[in-house]
């Protein structure tokens, strides 16, 4: 996830603990929410109630919201920053000796230049890791590139338990939708694992992805005029996210966009002191389409290198992609999707990235 970079209004007011929003941004009729983790988690059971139902309405209108206080410290989201620059600085030869090939998806370096759906053209370099929870990740650290030791996996196990607090308010949240449901402790504590309990198996151990993202310096591509129809620069071209939620960190240069119902894409306005979290078409699929999939891009709104540095949680491969159980929105309509698993999800994600623009793949 990438953020924004033209002049910002920032609107809104700290509110007190327990309170959903503690500021909000809008760009074009476009609001997006902001909720603190720490107000979450110390909340009473009504204050919980509040904050998952304004996560519920940020989904089903921009597919993101931003996150604060939610307990990783600085050192570490400015320790993954700061390697993920030194490691694409390295030479080209460096970095290509930190390619690995997978089944699905590369993991290491890769270096790319797609064109998606809409004919524009996108350049980015990647480097792809999975940490997985519980596992002895000490071969796996082994090969990482020096500027990476300590500082990924560091980053993966702070970004994972925030994941697993994600879920847990989206879980609230949809279970809330049930008019019959009343905010009591045991309740609360119950509804928090919806998601949990379907996605990811708990006699498994689960699987994060993270993709360092790093955009480069594009003052070559402006000086010979390799500008889109629209004379905008596309960094990486309009897609969807595969999975329930992106947990991401960026460096504070800006250029996400997302796209509305309308065609038009919105600039997401750029907040370095927040993490930015977005919804996937796992989401849409199980929420019945009560929540929403944006489809983003990252644009060029200055020539400066742009970091990003997202984790996806892999839900089991087995799990089932269908109104979710136990959530009376996501079950109280007939289902606009047909039933399908997560491995046969994921694997026409990876055939087709940019999935022709199309975000409801299996429509009944």
């Amino acid at each position: 996830m990438m953020i924004g970079f033209a002049c910002l209004a920032f609107t809104g007011t700290a509110l007190a603990l327990g309170s959903a929003s503690l500021a909000s941004e809008e760009r074009r009729g476009v609001t997006f929410t902001t909720i603190s983790l720490d107000a979450y988690l110390r909340g009473s059971p009504q204050a919980k109630l509040r904050i998952a139902q304004d996560l519920d309405e940020a989904l089903q209108t921009a597919g993101f919201f931003y996150l604060v206080d939610h307990g990783v410290p600085l050192s570490v989201t400015e320790g993954i920053l700061n390697a993920t620059s030194a490691f694409f600085e390295l030479p080209e030869e460096d970095k290509r000796a930190a390619q690995q090939k997978e089944k699905f998806g590369d993991l290491g370096y890769a270096d790319n230049s797609l064109d998606d759906a809409e004919g524009k053209n996108g350049k980015a370099e990647y480097f792809n890791y999975h940490y997985t929870e519980g596992a002895d990740m000490d071969e796996s650290e082994r090969k990482l590139p020096t500027p990476l030791k300590g500082k990924l996996s560091t980053w993966a196990s702070a970004a994972k338990d925030v994941a697993i607090r994600i879920h847990q308010i989206a879980s609230l949240a949809l279970a809330a939708t049930d008019p019959s449901f009343e905010a009591s402790g045991g309740s609360v504590s119950d509804a928090e694992h919806l998601l949990e309990r379907h996605f990811f198996d708990q006699e498994n151990t689960t699987r994060y992805s993270v993709r360092l993202n790093y955009y480069g310096d594009l003052s070559r591509e402006v000086q010979e005029g390799s500008q889109n129809d629209d004379s905008t620069l596309i960094r990486l071209g309009g897609h969807y996210d595969f999975i329930l939620f992106t947990v991401n960190h960026a460096n504070d240069v800006g250029g996400l966009q997302l796209r509305m119902d309308d065609g038009e894409w919105v600039d997401v306005p750029a907040r370095p002191d927040a993490m930015l979290i977005n919804s996937g078409l796992i989401n849409q699929h199980v929420s019945n389409g009560r929540w929403r999939a944006p489809r983003h891009r990252v644009t060029a709104t200055t020539l400066e290198r742009r970091v990003s540095v997202p984790l996806f949680p892999e839900p089991h491969p087995k799990a089932l992609m269908e109104p979710l159980p136990g959530c009376h929105a996501c079950q109280a309509a007939p289902p606009k999707y047909r039933k399908i698993t997560v491995e046969e999800h994921m694997k026409k994600m990876f055939s087709d990235p940019f999935n022709e623009g199309n975000n409801n793949l299996y429509n009944i």
